[in-house]
Order: C-alpha cells, then sequence, then structure tokens
C-alpha cells in the first residue's frame, strides 16, 4: 500500500527522439525512440506487480511512476527500475524491471522513465497516455473473471509481418480479460533475443513478440504468465531470454516454483548443458493456476526422444517438478486447478504427437486427475483440439494457433472431440466444421470463470468464437463456511508498521488461506499455514484498525474476527537507495563509470562520486538523516560529503568534463576500517521529500572504495527519521 506523495520537485517531462542504427528503420510514433521495448506486466501476483521495458544505453538509470487510478495521479509514487544488459539483434539494449507492491484487486496507471535526473529525465511514453491495470483477482474472491490462453506465437515472415498474429493481439487486449497464460514457444524460430525483437528493428525473424502490432498491444494493460516451449529451450546467452524478458519472481518464490538456468546431465547419453528449469503455481479467485515446464532440447537426445528425456529429467517420480506439483496440489485445495504446459497429453498431429510419457496414472497425467485438476492447456502442435478425458486423466486442449505456420492433422482419434487445421487445405475432427482458411485456426482461447462454472470460448483471427463449451466443476465444492479466526492481536511495531496474530480457523475441508483486512479494506490475502502479518508503509500516529477472515477452496468466507486496533509510533524511520550514483575520474576525463560496482573517492588522481536519492512518501517532520556508505577498502582519513546542486547529471552520462560542481562540505565520515558501514549526519540538507544529490571526495592520496546501488549486497542508503505531530 503506498501513501499519499508530498511532492518535494517539480519533474520536467522532456521526450526524448534519440538516434537508432541506421540499419532500423520505425514508423512514427509519439513515444520516445529511447524506448524499445514499450512497456508490459508481470508477475501479478497477490499484492505484487513487475513492469518491465527496454530501452537504448543511453542512460543506465530510470523508473515507474504510478498510482491507484481514480483516487491517485498517475504520478504519485516512484520506484526505481533495475537493468540489466543485453543484445537484440545486435543492437546494445536494457532490459529493465520495476517491482511493485499494491492493494490486490485494484486497478493502477503508471509510466516509465529514462534517466533521474529532473532536469533531463525522459517520460518514455511521450503523449501517449497512461496504461491502467488491474492487480491479481484476490485468493478466494468469488467474482467472475476472464483469462487468455495462448501458445506457439511470436512468428514473422520474410517483411517482417504475421497479420493473423497481430490481429490476435488486438482481440486479446479488447477481450475483458485479466491476464494471459501461455503454453510455451514464445518466439519462433529459437526464442532469442533477436525472434523477441524491439519496437524499432524489423525483417524476417525479428520483432515477433515486441514488434509494435504484436505484444505491445495487450502486454501494457494485461499480465502475461508463460509457460516454455521446445523454440527457445537452450539458449547459450548468460541471461536466458525467456527469464530475463519474463520475470516471475514472487509468483516463484510464493509457489515454491524454480525459475532459473541449471545444469542438466547426462541421461541415455545426452550431453551435460545448462537449461532452464521453469515451474510455478500463482491463485486467481477460486482457482489455483499450475504453469509447468515439459520441454527439452531436440537436439542433445542422446539414445532416447525428447518425449522420454523431458519424463526422466521432469515427470519421473522423485524428480524435483512432479515432486513440487504433488506437494503443491496436496497442500492447496482449490475447487479449480488449471495446468499449463507445452508438450500435448494427446495429439493428432503426426508431428507433434501424443506425449504417451505423460500419460498414465503413474506420470503427469495421472497426477493431475488424483489431484481434481480441472482442465490440461497445452501447445506444441499448431492446429486447436478439444481432447476428452481419459480413463486416467483429465479435460485438455491443445491451442497451438498462436501465430506460427499452422500443423497438420492425421487420424481422428476417439478421444479428440473438436479438432481443426489448415495448411493448403482444411481438415477437422471430431464435431468440427471443415476451416476453409488459415485465418479460422489461427486462435487463442478466452476462458471466463464464474463459481465453479468455468466457460472456455476459442476465438479465431477473425474474431469468430467456435466450439465454445461450458463446464460445471462441482467436485470438492461445498457450501459450509470456516469458522472466524480468534485471538487476533494488533501491536503497533514502528511509526510505519503494524504487526499481526491470529489463531488458526477451522473447516471441513480446510481453509484455503486468510483475508487481512484495513479499516475495511481487503489488503493482503496469505496462504493456509501463515497466521501473522506485517503491514507496512502506514502514517505515523495514525490509527488503524484490522479484520482477518478464513475462506476455503470454494469460496466459502467466514465471519470477519474481532476487530483489532493499534495507533502506529509517531516516530518513523524510512530508508532510501540510490537511484543513481557513479564515479568520475581526472585521468580518464570521458569515461563513464555509472555501472560500476564500486564508488571511489581519491585526490591523486583525482576521483569523486555522485549519489542522487529520490525521497517519497514522507509522512511528519524530519528530525534526522544519516547517509551510510558500505566500505571496500580502509582509511586512516576518510571522505568528505558535499552537496551537490545542480541536478543536470545523470548516472549513464557522467564523467569528469560534465560532472556538476561542488558544493560546501555536509559531514565527515572519519577514518575508517573494510567491510563495515561509515556515517555521516545530512541533517542539514533533509527537509522533506524531493530529489538530493550529494558528491564524495577526499584529501586523501590513497584511494578509497564503496559499494554503489549496481553492487550485489549492503548499496548506499539514506536513512530519515521523522517526528509526526498530533493530527
Amino acid at each position: 500500500m503506498y501513501r499519499r506523495l508530498i511532492i518535494g520537485v517539480v519533474f520536467l517531462v522532456v521526450t526524448g527522439f534519440l538516434a537508432v542504427s541506421t540499419a532500423s528503420s520505425s514508423p512514427a510514433s509519439s513515444y520516445s525512440l529511447a524506448l524499445r521495448r514499450y512497456p508490459y506486466l508481470t508477475d501479478v501476483v497477490g499484492s505484487y506487480a513487475t513492469i518491465n521495458w527496454a530501452t537504448d544505453r543511453s542512460e543506465s538509470s530510470g523508473g515507474v511512476r504510478f498510482g491507484k487510478v481514480g483516487t491517485e495521479a498517475c504520478t504519485a509514487h516512484y520506484v526505481s527500475g533495475t537493468n540489466t544488459a543485453i543484445t537484440v539483434n545486435g543492437v546494445l539494449v536494457y532490459q529493465w524491471k520495476a517491482q511493485l507492491t499494491l492493494e490486490p484487486g485494484a486497478q493502477y496507471c503508471y509510466r516509465v522513465y529514462l534517466g533521474t535526473s529532473p532536469v533531463n529525465e525522459i517520460d518514455l511514453l511521450g503523449s501517449d497516455p497512461a496504461p491502467s491495470f488491474w492487480t491479481q483477482v484476490p485468493s478466494g474472491a468469488t467474482e467472475p473473471f476472464s483469462f487468455i490462453v495462448i501458445g506457439d506465437w511470436g512468428r514473422v515472415n520474410a517483411s517482417g509481418t504475421n497479420p493473423s498474429q497481430a490481429n490476435l493481439m488486438s482481440l486479446i487486449a479488447e477481450s475483458g480479460a485479466r491476464f494471459v497464460v501461455t503454453t510455451g514457444d514464445n518466439g519462433y524460430p529459437a526464442g532469442n533475443q533477436k525472434n523477441y525483437g524491439d519496437l524499432i528493428q524489423t525483417g524476417q525473424n525479428t520483432s515477433a513478440v515486441f514488434g509494435p502490432s504484436y505484444w505491445k498491444v495487450p502486454g501494457a494493460s494485461m499480465p502475461i504468465f508463460p509457460a516454455l516451449g521446445n523454440h527457445g529451450n537452450y539458449s547459450a546467452d548468460a541471461n536466458h531470454p525467456s527469464l530475463i524478458n519474463w520475470p516471475l519472481d514472487r509468483a516463484v518464490s510464493t509457489s515454491g516454483g524454480r525459475y532459473v538456468k541449471e545444469t542438466y546431465c547426462c541421461k541415455a547419453g545426452t550431453i551435460s548443458q545448462e537449461y532452464p528449469s521453469t515451474w510455478y503455481a500463482f491463485d486467481a479467485g477460486l482457482a489455483r493456476f499450475y504453469v509447468l515446464h515439459t520441454v527439452w532440447d531436440e537436439t542433445n537426445v542422446g539414445t532416447a526422444s525428447a518425449y522420454e528425456l523431458d519424463y526422466e529429467y521432469h515427470w519421473a517420480p522423485g524428480t524435483a517438478q512432479y515432486e513440487w506439483l504433488k506437494a503443491d496440489l496436496a497442500a492447496h485445495p482449490s475447487v479449480l486447478k488449471f495446468a499449463f504446459l507445452h508438450y500435448p497429453l494427446y495429439s493428432d498431429n503426426p508431428h507433434e504427437a501424443t506425449d504417451t510419457f505423460l500419460l498414465g496414472s503413474n506420470s503427469l497425467e495421472g497426477l493431475l486427475k488424483r489431484h481434481n485438476v480441472d482442465i490440461a492447456f497445452a501447445g506444441h502442435a499448431h492446429i486447436y483440439q478439444r481432447n476428452l478425458a481419459s480413463a486416467d486423466g483429465v479435460i485438455n486442449y491443445i491451442t497451438g494457433g498462436g501465430g506460427a505456420n499452422l500443423g497438420t492433422l492425421g487420424a481422428c482419434t476417439a478421444l479428440d472431440a473438436y479438432a481443426i487445421k489448415f495448411t493448403t487445405s482444411g481438415k477437422a475432427c471430431g464435431s468440427a466444421p471443415l476451416p476453409t482458411n488459415a485465418s479460422q485456426v489461427y486462435h487463442f482461447l478466452k476462458v471466463t470463470v464464474n463459481g465453479t462454472n468455468v466457460t472456455v470460448t476459442p476465438i479465431n483471427s477473425l474474431g469468430e468464437s467456435f466450439d465454445v463449451m461450458n463446464y460445471s466443476f462441482p467436485s470438492g465444492a461445498e457450501t459450509t463456511s470456516p469458522s472466524a479466526p480468534t485471538n487476533l492481536t494488533v501491536r503497533a511495531a514502528t511509526g510505519t508498521q503494524i504487526d499481526l496474530n491470529w489463531s488458526a480457523s477451522s473447516d471441513d475441508t480446510g481453509a484455503r488461506g486468510y483475508g487481512i483486512y484495513r479499516d475495511g479494506t481487503l489488503i493482503h490475502t496469505v496462504d493456509q499455514n501463515t497466521l501473522t502479518y506485517s503491514d507496512i508503509n502506514l502514517i505515523p500516529s495514525s490509527t488503524y484498525t484490522y479484520q482477518v477472515d478464513a475462506f476455503d477452496g470454494s469460496g466459502n468466507h467466514s465471519a470477519l474476527s474481532r476487530p483489532g486496533s493499534a495507533v502506529t509510533q509517531n516516530m518513523a524511520t524510512y530508508t532510501f537507495i540510490p537511484v543513481a550514483d557513479a564515479y568520475v575520474a581526472r585521468d580518464a576525463a570521458t569515461k563513464n563509470y555509472g555501472r560500476t560496482t564500486t564508488l571511489k573517492a581519491d585526490s591523486s588522481p583525482h576521483r569523486r562520486s555522485y549519489l542522487r536519492f529520490n525521497v517519497g512518501d514522507l509522512d511528519g517532520t524530519v528530525t534526522k538523516a544519516t547517509l551510510r556508505l558500505f566500505t571496500a577498502s580502509s582509511s586512516a582519513t576518510g571522505y568528505q560529503l558535499r552537496r551537490v546542486i545542480s541536478h543536470s547529471w545523470d548516472e549513464g552520462s557522467l564523467h569528469d568534463i560534465n560532472a556538476p560542481a561542488v558544493g560546501s562540505v555536509i559531514g565527515l565520515s572519519g577514518n575508517f576500517i573494510s567491510d563495515t558501514w561509515t556515517t555521516v549526519d545530512v541533517t542539514s540538507l533533509i527537509t522533506g521529500s524531493g530529489v538530493y544529490d550529494f558528491a564524495l571526495t577526499t584529501v586523501s592520496t590513497s584511494n578509497m572504495n564503496f559499494n554503489s546501488r549496481e553492487a550485489d549486497s549492503n548499496p548506499p542508503e539514506l536513512v530519515i527519521e521523522t517526528l509526526q505531530t498530533d493530527q
């Protein structure tokens, strides 16, 4: 939860149109040409969201401003972004992400920025309106919602176009769905950064995902939860394209999943190789979503097949993913469960055929059935196919028509209730009519959840729906509400934090989780094993009232607990890390050191460091401010901390020649040893919210080093203490 922002600085918004490679071309646009990937959403789970974008490398600092729709400006709050250097078809760019903590089930709007200078900062969206999005449907909520399923997409032809895929993207954006889940193969033919592309470059196999007509259209307002496919499974890049482009930190950590590149060796004669492991789960309303890893590198099969090796590495009992899924399914008694995978359980495409290794009671199919998974969605085969449940399995779909070259159908099998393909001609199975053109086969699924009723509506690239199915999944549903949580205790821990504890609820089928309400508004949900919560970012010297309820897997909610209230302390402490920092060197006067992991100070050769803090959401009067630096060297002399009046510098372009003049000394560190914190009192400078710049200098002729904001740990900190007078 973010509170009101006291505006301390007026920011000049500059739309920058920067030079691009002569090999690139771009249509006229209303956003900055420094923007290489339009902002898009991932990891929208619980109270969290991640905003992603890419830029050129003209600047190495930036961030997101956002606000709650209807009550705040879209620029009310600021979160600094982190970037990773990647290469897109030979072009050097930064891939960015900013992680937000928000209220569940609420709507927010945002803008993205390059640079942190109030003078030079670029609003990357230019004259485009601020995108808006909804946070995730709260766990246990009974409100209806829809989501999209799409697979095998991200392909362009020799001219860099794909009209059918572009139509699908526009239809998804207009669908009213809350989020998108993929069934893999998110970029063709190799799932590399060239295939993903950007807003500017065009050509064969280029910008098939992040081109202007594709994920830009729905992605700014609709989160995506990708499964991995065989196209893009292997990558020699240090930062795997799928992992860096689609970050899912919170979904993975809260579900105990895995989202990392690791070594696989050496079953059935396969060579040792690094591949991503990608599996995770999340909640939306009454449903739990399982995004699974069913894929293997088809160029590293040894004496087996890709399907067999996927089973041996990922789905044999005892493997990490199998045991994780078994445990998570058992621990989450949700009335609705959906699974998303790449390899198909049943397929009538002879080239991307049924994965027999996933079938049967002792493999994935049986595991899904034993734990009441309702529908499994797969891709890989570039067709549409709906299958009836086998004796060992569940209802399952193939949705592989997201934009890749369409596939074929062979013999129609007994479980195939409806399937279509179009290559040079159409073919159909089950009750499907014969398609007459490819546009009828390119498609996505819109899945609507309303209680225990689920409607699956396939929509083709012409905007036509087909094979609409209405399902009811009452198995496991019940109407008895859990008992209300008891013994709620509410205690003010600090001026901005209140801690809650309560006793467990009871339920005949087991509580699924708890909802935490502040002053009548749901602010968070936790699972059934969590009986504590810390509410942070509160206003000092303020009264808050809390209640907790319990909900089960059917969405039955208990009565609210007895209320508990607390008053936050009148003193508060806020900690900020720099939004930009860099050092400059007289003997390398035009070199930029904005991405180094150290800050430096030295009088011979001359070195000094600059730091910028964006202070926001302060409440009360500042009583003390301390700047802390973690040392990577020792010094008998110490450093001087100075004020910098000019905000004209930026991290990625600062060097000794253009560095702003430094002002008077604010404070001295004194001597220090390595691997410890040093502190300087800067209370005289900090008056409230705003942007503050500091310079680090020394009279010592011995170089001294400190951790920068890019260091793996212990970045610089500005610690501000405030006192709230009676309100």
